[in-house]
C-alpha cells in the first residue's frame, strides 16, 4: 500500500504543480564593447554598469501595450566572458532579485583568430554570450562553428548557436538563435568574411535539418548594406546569402521580401525611407561621443539586426509581434551625434529613470544600440469539463456536459499568443463535435456534448480537444475520460397528502371561512385582500424509500374554476419547516395590505417555514373544471438535497406556491375538493433509488487498494463526479478528496 500512496502523491503532485507557459519573450542583441573595463591595473575585465540600467529600463519599456524584461540577452564584444558576461550576470540578478527572477548564462566561449593567430583563444579577443531568464526559456544546448582558417574568406570569430526552449512549451517551439558578431570593414576581404560567415550559417541550417524550425540569426552584422559583396566568388551580399530563397532562410522583418536597401543612409546619401520603411529610428551605431573605446561618429548606420526564417514571420505559433522590432533609444531624431545630444527621444512606461538618464546610459557603455524585438508564444490547448458526470443515468434520460475550451497560454494580452485553433470528437458513448478558435486571455468557449443513455449498465466514452497550431505539439491534444451507469427507469410511489391550505387575508379577525379554513381549495391570488393569498400542501414521502438523487419533480393541480379566476403566474417554493398549522395558527392568515394582497413571490410567506428552495413557476391559464395543469418542478443543489434528506427520513415535502404577478387568481382543488371525485394536489418524484457505495473504490473491483489511484485522479482531472471519489461526500469530487482518500487507502 506504501508503494500506492506514493504514486498517487507523485500522481497528484504533477497534477498540482505542473509548469505553465509564460508572457511573451522579448529578445535583445547587444553589442557593449568590454574594451577598456580593466579593474585597476589588472587585465580583468568586467562590463560597464550602466549596460545594466539600460537592460533594466529596455524591462520597462512599453511597447504595443507590451513591457517585460528581456527573456534572451545576445551579447557581443565580451572580452574574458568568464568575467565580463558574469559581471553582468550578477548586476541584472541584483536588480530583479526583488520580483524574484533570475538571470543565468550561457557558457560556449567560440574561437577566434585575432590576437594571437588563427583559431588560438586570447584574453583580448572579443566573443559573444547569451544571458536569459530561467522562469521563461530553458537553454538546451549550445555550440560554436566558424572557419578561422585564415586567408581572405576566413572570418575573425565563431558564431554561437543558442537552443532555446520556452518554458511550458515542447521542441516544436525551441528557438535557435545564432548569435554573430560579423568582420568590420569595407574592404573586400571584409566583406568576404561576412559572406564566408553568412554561408556557414546558412549551411549549417541545411545540413542540420532547421530548415522549418524557428531560426534567428541576430547580432553585430556590420553590413553597410544588403546588396554589398566582394570578390571572393560568392556573387551575393551576406544579407543575400542569409535570404536566398529556401526553407533555410532567414529575412529582416522590415524587408520580408528581400528589397535591396542601402543601409547607411547618412554616408551614401541614400534615402531615409526605402519601400516606405523609416530606416532612422533603426540606426545603431554609434550612440557614444568616442571617449575611450567606445567607436565614436554618432548614429549613422545599421549595423546590428534580428533577423528571422519564415516560421516566425507567418503570425502562428511562436513569432515575432508586427510592430515591435527597434532600435532601443532611437526614434530618427539623433543623426550623425551621440545619442544624448538634441533629441526627442521618449522611452515610454519607464518607471525607474528618466528618459535622458537612459540616454547618457547608451552613451556612456554602448558601441551599439541595442535592438529588440516582442515575440508571441504558441496557443496553448486547455479544456474542462464544467459539467460534473452523474455516476448513474435513468435510461433514456437527456444529459447534457458543457466543455469549457481555451486558450490556455498566460500572457498579458491577446498579442502574446497565437490564436487557438481547436476541434472537438467524441467516442464511445459520449456524443457531439465542435471546431472555434480562442484568444489567449478570451473568454472560453462553451461546446455542449450529451451522453448516449439509450442502453443500460455501464458506459464509456471520451472526449478528445485537438489543436494543430504550430508549438502546440506539448498539449496538442487533450483526452477526457467520461464514465457512467445507466439504470432503469424505477416508479416511484406518488407522495401521499397530508394537508393542505389556502392563507387568507385578514378581515376582521374572522377570516372567509368565519374561522374553520377548510381544505377544499388550493388557491392563489394576487391582489385581492379577501381571499387566499399562498396555498401550502403537505406530502408524506414515507413510502418512497431512500434514494440517491432526484430526476424530476412535478405537481399537478386540478383547475376549480370561480367567477373570479383569472390568469397570471405563480411561484412554487419548497420549504424547509414542515411544523404542524393549526386551525388558527398566525401564518394560515395574512395581515390586510394597502392595495389587497399586493406581495408577490417569496415575500408573501416571509420567514414563517424557514428557508425557501424555489422550485421555478408556472402559468395559470383558465380552462375549465376539472382539467388538470401539470407544472414541472425544478431543484437547485441545496433544494435537492434537502428534499432527498427528507424523502431517506420518511418526512414531508412542503410546497409552498404564491403569486408572481398582481392579477392571478388561480383557483384549484384542494383536499376535500367539491369535485366528484375529489381532486386534491398530486406530487411526483422520479428518484435514483440509493445503492451501497463503497468509498475510495473508484475502480468499482469490491475493494479500496492502489488500483483505486489511477482512476480517482482521472475523475479528479476530469472535474467529473463518481460517488466512489467523494470521499468526503460533499456532493463533488475536487481537491478536498485528496485527504480523505488517502486516508482511506492507507486504513486498508
Amino acid at each position: 500500500m506504501r508503494n500506492g500512496i506514493l504514486l498517487l502523491t507523485l500522481c497528484l503532485s504533477i497534477f498540482l504543480f505542473s509548469e505553465s507557459a509564460h508572457a511573451q519573450l522579448r529578445i535583445v542583441t547587444y553589442n557593449t564593447n568590454t574594451f577598456g573595463t580593466e579593474v585597476g591595473s589588472s587585465n580583468i575585465r568586467t562590463v560597464r554598469p550602466q549596460v545594466a540600467l539600460v537592460l533594466e529600463a529596455i524591462g520597462e519599456e512599453s511597447v504595443n501595450g507590451i513591457a517585460r524584461p528581456a527573456d534572451i540577452i545576445l551579447l557581443q564584444e565580451q572580452q574574458q566572458p568568464d568575467t565580463t558576461t558574469q559581471d553582468l550576470l550578477d548586476q541584472i540578478n541584483a536588480i530583479y532579485q526583488a520580483q524574484g527572477i533570475t538571470y543565468a548564462r550561457g557558457f560556449e566561449v567560440g574561437n577566434t583568430t585575432s590576437g594571437s593567430g588563427f583559431g588560438t583563444p586570447n584574453d583580448s579577443e572579443i566573443r559573444q554570450g547569451v544571458i536569459y531568464r530561467t522562469d521563461s526559456v530553458e537553454l538546451i544546448s549550445e555550440s560554436s562553428f566558424g572557419d578561422l582558417s585564415g586567408g581572405l574568406i576566413s572570418h575573425p570569430r565563431e558564431t554561437l548557436l543558442h537552443q532555446f526552449r520556452p518554458i511550458g512549451f515542447g521542441a516544436s517551439s525551441d528557438l535557435y538563435i545564432f548569435n554573430a558578431h560579423f568582420e568590420a570593414g569595407d574592404q573586400d576581404e571584409d566583406m568576404a568574411g561576412r559572406e564566408t560567415e553568412a554561408d556557414q550559417i546558412r549551411q549549417y541550417i541545411d545540413s542540420n535539418n532547421l530548415g522549418s524550425s524557428n531560426v534567428i540569426v541576430a547580432g553585430d552584422l556590420n553590413v553597410s548594406n544588403n546588396f554589398e559583396f566582394s570578390s571572393a566568388g560568392f556573387g551575393q551580399s551576406a544579407l543575400e546569402i542569409l535570404a536566398a530563397a529556401g526553407d533555410g532562410r532567414v529575412l529582416d522583418p522590415l524587408f520580408p521580401n528581400g528589397e535591396v536597401v542601402n543601409f547607411s543612409i547618412l554616408d551614401f546619401g541614400a534615402p531615409n525611407s526605402p519601400f516606405g520603411v523609416d530606416l532612422a529610428p533603426m540606426l545603431t551605431q554609434s550612440p557614444s561621443g568616442g571617449a575611450g573605446p567606445l567607436v565614436g561618429g554618432g548614429i549613422d548606420d545599421r549595423f546590428d539586426f534580428i533577423l528571422q526564417s519564415d516560421e516566425l514571420l507567418d503570425g502562428s505559433g511562436i513569432a515575432s509581434i508586427p510592430d515591435s522590432l527597434r532600435a532601443f533609444g532611437n526614434n530618427g531624431s539623433t543623426l550623425n551625434t551621440r545619442i544624448n545630444n538634441g533629441n526627442s527621444i521618449t522611452i515610454n512606461g519607464l518607471t525607474s529613470f528618466t528618459t535622458n538618464q537612459v540616454l547618457n546610459a547608451l552613451e556612456a557603455a554602448s558601441d551599439h544600440l541595442p535592438v529588440v524585438e516582442d515575440f508571441q508564444l504558441p496557443a496553448k490547448l486547455s479544456a474542462e469539463l464544467l459539467t460534473n458526470v452523474p455516476a448513474e443515468v435513468v435510461q433514456g434520460e437527456s444529459v447534457v456536459l458543457e466543455l469549457l475550451v481555451g486558450n490556455g497560454t498566460n500572457v498579458p494580452n491577446s498579442q502574446c499568443a497565437d490564436l487557438l485553433d481547436f476541434m472537438v470528437l467524441t467516442t464511445g458513448d459520449v456524443f457531439g463535435s465542435s471546431s472555434g478558435t480562442n484568444l489567449a486571455v478570451g473568454e472560453e468557449v462553451s461546446v455542449f456534448l450529451t451522453l448516449n443513455t439509450s442502453q443500460l449498465g455501464p458506459q464509456e466514452g471520451e472526449i478528445t480537444v485537438f489543436s494543430n497550431g504550430q508549438g502546440a505539439s506539448l498539449n496538442g491534444s487533450l483526452v477526457i475520460t467520461v464514465s457512467f451507469d445507466v439504470v432503469e427507469v424505477v416508479s416511484q410511489p406518488t407522495a401521499a397528502l397530508t394537508s393542505v391550505f389556502s392563507a387568507q387575508v385578514e378581515q376582521n379577525g374572522v377570516d372567509s371561512f368565519d374561522g374553520n379554513v377548510a381544505t377544499a381549495f388550493f388557491n392563489v391570488q394576487g391582489d385581492d385582500d379577501g381571499f387566499a393569498v399562498y396555498s401550502l400542501v403537505d406530502f408524506d414521502t414515507s413510502s418512497i424509500g431512500e434514494v440517491s438523487a432526484i430526476n424530476s419533480l412535478s405537481i399537478e393541480l386540478t383547475q376549480s374554476n370561480a367567477f373570479f379566476s383569472a390568469n397570471g403566474g405563480m411561484e412554487f417554493f419548497l420549504a424547509s419547516s414542515t411544523r404542524q398549522v393549526g386551525t388558527a395558527d398566525p401564518a394560515r392568515f395574512i395581515s390586510s395590505q394597502s392595495n389587497g394582497g399586493a406581495n408577490t413571490g417569496a415575500a408573501v410567506v416571509g420567514n414563517e417555514f424557514g428557508t425557501l428552495f424555489p422550485l421555478g413557476s408556472g402559468m395559470y391559464v383558465e380552462t375549465a373544471t376539472g382539467d388538470v395543469d401539470t407544472i414541472v418542478l425544478s431543484l437547485d443543489a441545496a433544494g435537492e438535497a434537502f428534499a432527498i434528506s427528507q424523502i431517506n427520513q420518511g418526512g414531508l415535502l412542503r410546497i409552498i406556491a404564491t403569486p408572481s404577478d398582481a392579477d392571478v387568481q388561480a383557483t384549484f382543488s384542494g383536499a376535500g375538493s367539491i369535485l366528484t371525485p375529489p381532486s386534491p394536489p398530486v406530487l411526483n418524484v422520479n428518484a435514483t433509488p440509493a445503492v451501497e457505495v463503497l468509498l475510495g473504490d473508484v475502480s468499482r473491483d469490491g475493494e479500496v487498494n492502489f488500483l483505486d489511484i489511477a482512476p480517482f485522479i482521472g475523475v479528479l482531472t476530469a472535474n467529473g463526479f463518481q460517488a466512489e471519489a467523494d470521499t468526503n461526500g460533499d456532493g463533488v469530487v475536487n481537491f478536498l478528496d485528496i485527504a480523505s482518500f488517502i486516508l482511506i487507502l492507507t486504513e486498508q
